[in-house]
């Protein structure tokens, strides 16, 4: 055999003191993929959540910040007019306070043809009751109908028992002032958070069930909550949803402190005035709360029910430090 002198034109072999140049070791085997994507889905199990957390920590405050615009508004309507924006069946609170946050416009055309009341019912029929205001959209709630509210005015609690409303989103003979709050600004609600609801889009705290009697009676309250929750537990399907216009008033617009926060909501019959419409958020864990001073507050699901109350009414003569 010839030696040609250039040791590359050797034939490769099995080197004895190493690895094989090319040898299975520098392969995957199927149980080192397997151990790798289990520590990928391990890791992204543990990274997801929180990001989801910080999403909803960023939507919360957007949902807060919004609802202090609302109050500001609410503030200044008060100074304007002496008084607390007020509704009636037709026109929710949210409609007399659209000049405050810079909607005018939307106000003129609920009486294009020079109707006596500015604020009256034919604005569902000019397309306005499916007009959208971002502003009233909480960005944690994905089920947005159109001219939808997530953000509802304190009613109070038990109108059966005190043959009134006595939060201070009411509809009222007379003014309510800041001053008629004897309870204190900074003990009494202003502002809370619905979910919004309908046939597509049906969270259980967007639905309101119809009782299939009465509990009207000043003394029938405890029965009527439970004849609600008996009624929301029972299957039967519910009767309307929350939220679905900011601008007919009752029940889409207001919240009562009849039951806990994220607690069921209800008609007494067919009466709405005596109904239970409990606050609701897909905030965990509570809602945003903002009291007629302007401070706001993250209410635990489980506050307790006769502090919830005493800052649900204006002039209970409650004083309530803790919650």
């Amino acid at each position: 055999m010839i030696e040609t002198g250039f040791p590359f034109f050797k034939p490769l072999s099995r080197r004895s003191d190493g690895p094989p140049l090319f040898g299975s070791q520098g392969a995957f085997t199927l149980v080192e993929l397997l151990v790798s994507l289990a520590v990928i889905g391990i890791l992204l199990a543990l990274l997801l959540p929180a990001v989801q957390r910080v999403r909803e920590t960023a939507r919360r405050s957007q949902c807060l910040s919004q609802m202090k615009q609302v109050v500001l508004a609410v503030h200044h309507y008060e100074a304007t007019w002496n008084s607390f924006p007020q509704h009636d069946w037709d026109t929710s609170f949210l409609v007399h306070i659209l000049p405050e946050i810079e909607q005018a416009a939307i106000l003129d055309k609920f009486n294009p043809y020079g109707a006596f009341n500015p604020l009256n019912s034919n604005a569902g029929r000019n397309g306005l009751a499916f007009l959208t205001i971002p502003l009233y959209q909480c960005p944690s709630d994905p089920s947005h109908v159109k001219g939808g509210t997530n953000y509802v005015g304190n009613f109070g609690y038990g109108y059966q028992q005190f043959d009134a409303a006595n939060g201070v989103i009411v509809n009222h003979m007379k003014p309510l002032r800041f001053t008629d709050v004897t309870d204190g600004l900074s003990q009494t609600a202003l502002l809370s958070e619905c979910i919004q609801g309908s046939r597509e889009h049906a969270h259980r705290l967007s639905k309101i069930w119809k009782t299939p009697y009465a509990l009207q009676g000043v003394d029938q309250l405890p029965q009527f909550e439970t004849l609600c929750r008996e009624t929301a537990n029972s299957g039967a399907p519910p009767f309307s949803f929350r939220g679905g216009g900011w601008i007919e008033s009752v029940p889409n617009a207001i919240y009562t402190h009849t039951l806990y926060p994220n607690d069921v909501s209800c008609l007494n019959a067919g009466n709405g005035t005596l109904g239970i419409f409990s606050a609701a958020s897909l905030h965990p864990g509570g809602v945003n709360l903002i009291f007629c001073d302007g401070h706001a507050s993250f209410i635990q699901t489980a506050i307790d029910l006769n502090v919830w109350r005493a800052i649900g009414t204006r002039h209970g003569g409650e004083s309530v430090s803790d919650f």
